[in-house]
């Protein structure tokens, strides 16, 4: 699990700009802002958010690309009401907010991570 972590933080390190500044809102839909601040401020550092908003995006068009390939015509305001449903930047920090094993870093281990993020 360790692992895997470390591979999307290797993967994320790069998008993440040089001597950060913190974010002055939190992404919407995020818990951690409030309830887990460190790691949201890691992952804020790491670009993380904007990411799933990019991701959330690319999910919608890629949506669309799917409803024109298989469906033409046929899913209209319905198809597209459900796909702005959810692939929303709100909806995919919170799933991935939910999803992320609080416990899988130490408050050592964050500490490391931010510091590097905020490094030059």
């Amino acid at each position: 699990m360790i692992r895997a972590l470390l591979m999307v933080l290797s993967l994320l390190a790069p998008m993440a700009s040089v001597g950060h500044a913190q974010s002055t809102s939190a992404a919407p839909g995020s818990t951690y802002a409030v309830e887990a601040p460190e790691l949201y401020n890691m992952f804020d550092a790491m670009g993380l958010y904007e990411v799933l908003s990019i991701m959330a995006e690319e999910h919608r068009q890629g949506a669309e690309a799917l409803e024109a390939a298989l469906f033409p015509g046929v899913g209209g305001e319905e198809w597209q009401a459900q796909i702005n449903t959810l692939y929303t930047p709100a909806r995919m920090v919170a799933l991935f907010e939910e999803s992320f094993p609080r416990d899988a870093l130490s408050d050592e281990h964050v500490l490391v991570i931010q510091a590097f993020m905020d490094s030059a």
